[in-house]
């Protein structure tokens, strides 16, 4: 069968109908007219399933043959039936494909097999209604790897993604690899691998005045230069060389005098129509219209007063001139002219006695006019590079930046950039154990007053050390706080005073340490990196842990525990900030509030993780980039490149999903996609240029639109060098319509791995294959899907002729007689004929993903619940998580004596 895979029975039926006891035990009685007429199920059990049991089922499921580790003797009454159900799930699906029992044993008649599908559908139809709203067994599990390494971004603020040297996890539940059930277990080999991540994650700690963050790098060289960034990264909003760009504002004040004059405009609104700083256009506006008597301003005043916008030019010109000779500047790199700044003002010439009146007047007025036009407003390099050798090693110079620009919000978050600066580089530290090296190098060949001047900096070197120590000493408690807060974001709930009481201690104990062989000395940074590798291979940041009620009721969880399970649901991620607020206030569990943070989060970036671990997953092309079985060959554009922009387009579509608030029903009928150049040039979409994406409408005519039109379903499903339909038409039965097919017969002939094989297309190679009558059961059911998506290639190229140079035939005609042709038919066919199915079954995934775990029968009246909400909100994806996270299975916990 094309090499399909070996497949495992869903744990209950994908279509299970709902019957009554009184209709199943009714159908019992019509099909068999000698058979008693039981009153209920109990009796229906005895007189009826168990013969039928025994008759055909027993000879390879009895207690001792146990065939495929299925005893169906051990039900000897309905009350071990109710006691475990799933076999019995797997045995309606195996009667109704028709797999039970299997060839070449006695067979039920037609009529046997209809009363033993209706007594089970029946029976666990009841079941299902008697457990409704059962929170269902979810062990104690571990993050697994995409939520490890999501909740290490969110806590870090840094996408480290400790996980790629991590084993892969494993899917369980539905699919998908949050499920429960496979990540129960720590091994020894991931056990080492969480220790070696917490260490090396903490050895990208950086320490603050006020706490820590973290950072790409591990070295302080590295910190430093981010911090260097910072800084540069602010000063660049304002200025591009650290020189006061004026003329846009004077500009501005000619272009708007009248109005500003005549109060017909404020100068905030004359800055908001200009894009201007609103702060240094009022500084200007005052100085020109300031009627006190100043030179060179009143030189200035009266050509402005009297110019023209096409004045401006000329008039910043001189304006520039009379800048230039304001000025002057001096080398800081070495602090020899005490580097306070490398801006001096440069006093005019005394053209009148240097003690007169005329003289203090005219400094006066040059000191007007430098205060409103520096030549510099800041230092944006920050690193000194002006003298051969530079003994300082950061340089701040923005007081007119400051003075001119900034609000005092900015001026904070100036000063806070510079303040972590200091701490980061240790600057004075740095600088005073440099000095006497300096001191040595320019005592060559240098006069002695420079010797004598900087041997005389020792004192103040050293005092810029000892501040700094201090400040360090004082930083401490703030980084512990820090570190408290750390922990509790990471456990996800408040840390108990015990919890707090360790963590510090731990803290004294490595930091206290004697310095011997057993306890070395480490140092204070060291110490709060070693507490914080603690915090993360802690159980408590591992594991989600939730606290059952005593007893067997079940009980609800607390809004801490709701916080987790939501924020995990929807981003992968572990709560944010306003998460975390609501539940300390005891908030969240209030059904407004949790519904007004589902459509926030919904919202945001970060559901992305939702359309990866969802989406991606629910239909098997998940790290699709990493798909490198293609024949180079054969499809040499296939590269790293391209894989990417297919991978990014599947990511996309589902994140437009669920931050659009789309209709389900756009997974299939879509007439939209997410292109950059790279895959419109692939898909042959024109008019699509730059590796931006976007979203592109109308591309049904290009074979394109929903999940059927994405490029990554149609390569997955496919060989390395041919098309398959075997594998494409399995795809859609079983992940859009919910089927499981009977397991392939042994020793199946394999199809040629070249199309044009024998000048055959693969499609009739699939039909040559397909006649062999152990084949045909399977492929009567998939192929005329796959048959459909034949004008696509390995990968996922529209194409008129295969490989082979031979026409595709993309009809198709089901079992039922149903033909269509192309992608556009199936896409019709399956919105038509099938869209309560494939809705079931998106609602079924969603809840498996979202309770990380399988699906029971007790969740079917929430699925039915969750598809009658889509039905009455227009499809909207929202609707069916709502209904998710105010059920009881998301806002319960089973009891901890509960007992199946």
């Amino acid at each position: 069968m094309d090499g399909l895979h070996h497949r495992l029975l869903s744990p209950w039926p994908t279509h299970l109908l709902s019957f009554l006891v009184g209709l199943g035990l009714l159908a019992l009685a019509q099909g068999q007219d000698a058979a008693p007429k039981p009153a209920d199920a109990r009796a229906a059990y005895a007189a009826v399933v168990q013969p039928l049991v025994k008759r055909y089922c027993l000879d390879c499921h009895s207690t001792k043959a146990k065939k495929g580790s299925l005893d169906l003797e051990r039900f000897g009454a309905l009350e071990q039936v109710r006691k475990d159900i799933k076999p019995w799930q797997q045995t309606i699906e195996m009667l109704e494909a028709g797999e039970m029992p299997p060839k070449g044993k006695p067979q039920p008649t037609a009529d046997e097999r209809k009363q033993l599908i209706a007594w089970i559908r029946s029976f666990l139809d009841a079941e299902a209604r008697a457990r409704a709203g059962d929170p269902g067994y979810v062990p104690l599990r571990r993050l697994s790897n995409a939520e490890y390494d999501a909740t290490i971004r969110d806590l870090t603020g840094v996408d480290l993604r400790p996980t790629r040297e991590f084993p892969a996890d494993g899917a369980a539940g539905e699919g998908f690899t949050n499920a429960a059930e496979a990540l129960t277990d720590i091994s020894p080999a991931l056990l080492t691998k969480y220790l070696n991540a917490a260490k090396d994650i903490a050895e990208h700690a950086v320490l603050l005045p006020d706490g820590f963050r973290f950072s790409p790098g591990k070295t302080r060289r590295d910190w430093t230069d981010e911090a260097t960034a910072r800084l540069r990264k602010f000063y660049a909003e304002y200025t591009t060389d650290g020189r006061l760009s004026f003329q846009p504002y004077l500009l501005a004040t000619v272009r708007h005098r009248e109005a500003l004059t005549t109060g017909k405009i404020t100068l905030n609104e004359a800055a908001a129509k200009e894009k201007l700083n609103p702060k240094y256009l009022g500084v200007l506006w005052q100085t020109l219209t300031d009627k006190s008597p100043s030179q060179p301003l009143d030189s200035i005043r009266a050509r402005w007063r009297e110019a023209s916008e096409k004045d401006v030019v000329a008039l910043t010109a001189e304006i520039a001139a009379r800048q230039k000779k304001a000025w002057k500047f001096v080398p800081i790199g070495s602090y020899r002219y005490g580097a306070t700044v490398r801006q001096v003002a440069n006093d005019p010439p005394a053209l009148a006695a240097p003690s007169g009146e005329a003289y203090e007047e005219l400094l006066r007025g040059q000191a007007a006019f430098r205060k409103c036009f520096p030549w510099y407003i800041c230092f944006p390099n920050v690193v000194p590079t002006d003298e051969v050798v530079s003994l300082k090693m950061f340089h701040r110079e923005d007081e007119p930046l400051t003075r001119l620009f900034l609000d005092e919000a900015q001026q904070r978050r100036l000063d806070r950039l510079w303040d972590e600066h200091r701490f980061i580089s240790q600057q004075p530290l740095a600088e005073n154990a440099y000095l006497p090296q300096f001191i040595g190098y320019v005592t060559q060949d240098q006069p002695k007053e420079l010797l004598a001047y900087f041997e005389g900096q020792r004192g103040a070197f050293q005092k810029r050390a000892d501040v700094f120590e201090k400040d360090v000493a004082a930083a401490l408690p703030k980084q512990q706080a820090a570190l408290l807060d750390f922990a509790s974001r990471a456990y996800r709930r408040p840390l108990h005073d015990k919890e707090k009481t360790e963590l510090l201690g731990l803290y004294r104990t490595l930091s206290q340490a004697s310095g011997g062989a057993s306890a070395p000395r480490v140092s204070h940074d060291e110490a709060l990196r070693g507490v914080l590798a603690r915090v993360l291979v802690s159980p408590a940041f591992l594991f989600r842990i939730e606290q059952a009620p005593p007893g067997k009721a079940a009980g609800s969880i607390n809004d801490w525990e709701l916080a987790t399970r939501l924020s995990y649901f929807l981003w992968s991620s572990a709560p944010d900030e306003e998460l975390r607020q609501l539940a300390a206030a005891g908030q969240l569990r209030d059904s407004k509030m949790l519904a007004e943070q589902v459509r926030r989060m919904l919202k945001d970036d970060r559901v992305r993780s939702l359309a990866i671990e969802f989406g991606t997953q629910w239909l098997h092309v998940r790290g699709f980039d990493e798909l490198k079985e293609k024949s180079e060959k054969l499809f040499p554009t296939f590269d790293a490149k391209l894989r990417q922009a297919i991978y990014e387009e599947s990511i996309l579509f589902f994140q437009d999903l669920f931050q659009g608030d789309r209709s389900v029903l756009q997974i299939l009928d879509a007439d939209h996609t997410f292109l950059n150049e790279t895959l419109a040039k692939h898909y042959g979409i024109p008019g699509v240029t730059g590796p931006q994406w976007r979203r592109v409408e109308g591309v049904r005519k290009h074979g394109r639109g929903g999940i059927l039109g994405l490029a990554s379903v149609q390569a997955k499903q496919a060989g390395a060098s041919r098309t398959s339909p075997v594998l494409r038409g399995n795809w859609v039965v079983e992940t859009l319509l919910g089927e499981k097919l009977p397991r392939p017969p042994a020793n199946v002939p394999q199809l040629p791995e070249v199309e044009g094989t024998d000048k055959l297309t693969m499609r009739q190679q699939v039909e040559k294959h397909a006649s062999v009558q152990e084949c045909a059961v399977c492929h009567q059911r998939i192929d005329p899907f796959g048959f459909a998506l034949e004008r696509y290639d390995a990968i996922g190229r529209r194409r008129e002729k295969d490989l082979g140079g031979l026409a595709i035939d993309a009809r198709a005609k089901l079992k039922d007689g149903t033909e269509f042709e192309g992608i556009d038919g199936l896409r019709t066919y399956l919105v038509t004929k099938k869209q309560d199915v494939i809705v079931k079954l998106f609602c079924r995934k969603l809840l498996g993903y979202a309770l990380g775990r399988s699906v029971t029968l007790s969740d079917q009246s929430l699925i039915d619940e969750m598809v009658v909400e889509l039905n009455q909100n227009h499809g909207r994806v929202s609707a069916a998580i709502l209904t998710i996270v105010r059920s009881p299975q998301f806002r319960m916990i089973r009891g901890r004596d509960f007992a199946e």
